[in-house]
């Protein structure tokens, strides 16, 4: 099952927070957006004392911040980069990170 999109722009959106959560959308023209969003998630988490300013950077992939972590992540994971995540993809994303984090997807088309 492929959780892609057929449109020119693909979008995944990301949960964020245990008490407070936020969905943030990941909006790019390649197929990484999935990759992308758990990436950022995994950011967002673990640096919870970086500046709202390097958050923000990081979100907008200013300098590919985003999608050089995105990379890291998939190679950690053995998932390609640039192709949709299926639920194998995400089955090993979420072996990977297990216990500490959990991922839920949402399959939304805009």
């Amino acid at each position: 099952m492929d959780l892609g999109t057929n449109a020119k722009l693909h979008s995944a959106w990301i949960l964020i927070g245990v008490k407070k959560r936020s969905l943030i959308p990941i909006r790019n023209a390649d197929s990484s957006c999935g990759l992308m969003a758990v990436a950022l998630a995994k950011y967002y988490a673990e640096y919870k004392e970086t500046t709202i300013h390097e958050k923000d950077l990081v979100r907008k992939n200013s300098n590919g911040r985003l999608t050089e972590l995105a990379k890291q992540l998939g190679e950690q994971c053995g998932v390609s980069f640039n192709t949709p995540l299926t639920l194998a993809d995400i089955s090993k994303l979420d072996l990977k990170l297990k216990p500490k984090y959990q991922i839920i997807v949402f399959n939304v088309r805009c």
